[in-house]
């Protein structure tokens, strides 16, 4: 089976449980219900789930024994995304080309969506179905608290908020992105790790490869944004790049050398696994290719 196929696979094997854990319209036709499973059915790459799963089978790890964490952890992502383009965060009228659930519904209904997704991770990592071992749920519960939080996204969120009264210099605007972006990033194969029963040293390595790999994501991103927004400029005279970004701050082209840097380091993490890590090498390189 070829890279593209299997990841593909995985895509539709997220997207599948993922319909099967959310709240039925059959169930209740409400705008509530109706709301989350917009945000979270509207496609996107379901990088993190991928992340947890790729890693899970390095260790040997069955799908079926991952897939239910991975679920949780995209329907999280999918909740920070709709508070993210509240008016009150980065105020965004759309998202990958669709009205944001906002626009969509209301204001209040996107609260509480993305309140309601929150709960509902945790609902299904507490589930037995999710794990067995009481001990590995209660890690997942409290790994996943951790990355959502004022220690990861949420923090990393506000920090993004408070940026536009100051200009960040790199350094702490790679932290910002560490825990608004990375901490799911590093969560994936943290949960991964503990589902495994991974060594301490394991979980090590692959957690820096993870940070490093989060961070020349977004970094990444904010290049393809650039372009896309350059691009818009032609068009439109009024448009403007948004400030606070990588590239902003770097330059296209020293944006584009520190995803590089990133990229090999995050290669030098993987060869501690050796053969093992092939898999997930390639993964990182196709979603850079």
């Amino acid at each position: 089976m070829s890279l593209e196929v299997r990841l593909d696979s995985i895509v539709k094997m997220v997207e599948k449980e993922l319909s099967n854990l959310l709240p039925t319209l059959s169930d209740r036709s409400d705008d509530l219900v109706h709301a989350m499973r917009y945000a979270v059915l509207a496609g996107g790459k379901r990088l993190r789930p991928i992340l947890l799963i790729q890693t899970g089978n390095l260790f040997g790890i069955g799908d079926e024994q991952l897939i239910r964490t991975a679920a949780a952890l995209e329907i999280v992502h999918c909740y920070s995304l709709i508070h993210d383009d509240l008016p009150c965060m980065d105020d965004d009228d759309y998202r990958r080309g669709n009205p944001t659930v906002h626009r969509k519904f209301d204001e209040a209904t996107a609260v509480l969506a993305g309140d309601a997704l929150l709960t509902l991770a945790f609902e299904v990592l507490a589930d037995a179905k999710t794990n067995k071992d009481p001990s590995i749920r209660g890690s997942l519960i409290s790994e996943l608290a951790r990355a959502a939080g004022i220690g990861g996204m949420v923090g990393g969120q506000m920090i993004d908020i408070r940026a536009s009264e100051h200009t960040l210099d790199q350094s702490a605007l790679e932290r910002m992105q560490q825990l608004k972006t990375g901490a799911l990033f590093r969560y994936a194969v943290v949960a991964a790790c503990l589902i495994a029963g991974a060594s301490e040293s394991e979980t090590n390595t692959l957690t820096n490869f993870a940070e490093k790999f989060g961070l020349a994501y977004q970094i990444a991103d904010d290049i393809a944004d650039s372009k896309a927004e350059s691009s818009a400029m032609i068009r439109d005279s009024s448009a403007t790049i948004e400030a606070g970004n990588f590239v902003t701050l770097l330059g296209i082209e020293q944006a584009r050398s520190r995803v590089e840097k990133l990229k090999q380091q995050c290669s030098e993490h993987l060869r501690h696994f050796e053969d093992r890590g092939e898999t997930l090498l390639k993964t990182m390189n196709y979603v850079f290719r």
